[in-house]
């Protein structure tokens, strides 16, 4: 159990910290104005939130709350912000994370405490993946010595919608 609470721990912090290249500290000077947040900012500000609140329900054991929020994950990730990229990886990735999500709520309703610790164990893993992933894709379209490999990835991602 010891190494659950410590997964949990380390997990968590790694929640806390930015997610992605673009994510900056706050500004120091009080008088620099913000940049209206994106919809697709606000979806991960909401899953950061309910992803703190399912990590202090879990260690309080309050699996009514853990139920709660892991079911409003599972809404936040099917919202049409949510699918930023539309590649097989990242399909993967997000219904991995919808998994995790809605394994946490069953869990939490049968009071299921290592259930519970391992759905959202899962559903962090699922999480920091993804945003490797986008955060490589990305870059690979910033550096010339990669646009080929970011344009075969456009290509697959466009041939999977149809």
């Amino acid at each position: 159990m010891k190494k659950v609470a410590y997964t949990l721990v380390l997990l968590s912090s790694l929640v806390c910290g930015p997610l992605s290249p673009g994510d900056e500290p706050p500004a120091k000077d009080a008088q620099k104005k913000e940049a209206p947040k994106t919809k697709v900012q606000e979806l991960m500000q909401r899953k950061r939130e309910l992803s703190h609140d399912v990590f202090d329900a879990i260690v309080a054991k309050d699996y009514k709350t853990i139920s709660q929020k892991a079911k409003g994950l599972v809404l936040v990730s099917q919202a049409a912000e949510w699918r930023v990229m539309p590649t097989p990886r990242y399909l993967q990735y997000s219904a991995e994370f919808q998994e995790s999500a809605e394994k946490m709520a069953r869990n939490a309703r049968d009071k299921n405490s290592d259930g519970t610790t391992l759905a959202f164990t899962q559903l962090m893993f699922s999480c920091i993946h993804c945003h490797d992933y986008i955060r490589d894709v990305r870059n690979a379209r910033l550096d010339p010595m990669h646009r080929d490999i970011a344009r075969a990835i456009d290509v697959v991602a466009l041939a999977s919608q149809r």
